[in-house]
C-alpha cells in the first residue's frame, strides 16, 4: 500500500486529538513541571510539535499562518527561559491553527505532498512529511509518559493483568 497524503493528514489529525486529550485536565504548573527537574516538561513538548507543525508547512510551502517565533523558544537544542514561554492554552490554540492549516495542505498538495525531502539524524533522505510525524509520533508518546509521571490517567487505560501459566 502506497501512502497517500490523506492517511498523513488523518495520522496528523489522530496526533493533534491524543494531544488534546493528554493535556486536557493540566494545571499550567503541572504543564511546566520537569521531571528531575531538568528534562523537558510537557508545555515544552507541545511548544516543540507545534514548532515543528510549523516546519512542516514551511518544508510544504504554506507560509505558516501562526507559529511565528516558535522556534526560538522550542526549537531543536534551544534552551529558552520558561518565563517567555506561553501558556499552555495559548499554545494549544496556535497547535491548533497549525494542524488546520497542515491538514488543508495535505489535503491540496495530494501526492506533491511528498515531494520534499529531508535527511533525517541517520542520514538517510526521506520525505519531509514522513520523518516529521515520526518526529511528532515520538513526542506524542513522551506526553502520556510524563502524564502518568505527573499522577493522571493515562490516555489508555492498561489491561486485566495476565494470568500466569
Amino acid at each position: 500500500m502506497k501512502p497517500s497524503s490523506e492517511t498523513y493528514a488523518d495520522l496528523f489529525s489522530m496526533n493533534f486529538r491524543a494531544i488534546r486529550a493528554l493535556t486536557r485536565d493540566l494545571t499550567e504548573e503541572e504543564a511546566r513541571r520537569r521531571p528531575d527537574g531538568r528534562q523537558n516538561p510537557m508545555l515544552w513538548m507541545v511548544g516543540h510539535i507545534a514548532t515543528y507543525r510549523a516546519e512542516a508547512l514551511a518544508r510544504l510551502g504554506a507560509g505558516a499562518a501562526s507559529g511565528a517565533g516558535l522556534k526560538d523558544l522550542f526549537g531543536q537544542d534551544v534552551r529558552s527561559d520558561p518565563k517567555d514561554w506561553p501558556a499552555l492554552p495559548e499554545l494549544l490554540a496556535t497547535l491548533s491553527e497549525l494542524n488546520d492549516s497542515l491538514l488543508s495542505r495535505l489535503r491540496t498538495l495530494g501526492d506533491a505532498a511528498f515531494d520534499p525531502m529531508i535527511t533525517t539524524p541517520a542520514g538517510s533522505a526521506v520525505p519531509a512529511i514522513l520523518f516529521l510525524h515520526f518526529h511528532e509520533s515520538y513526542h506524542v508518546g513522551q506526553l502520556g509518559y510524563l502524564r502518568t509521571w505527573l499522577g493522571k490517567a493515562p490516555l489508555v487505560k492498561p489491561g486485566p493483568p495476565k494470568a500466569a501459566g
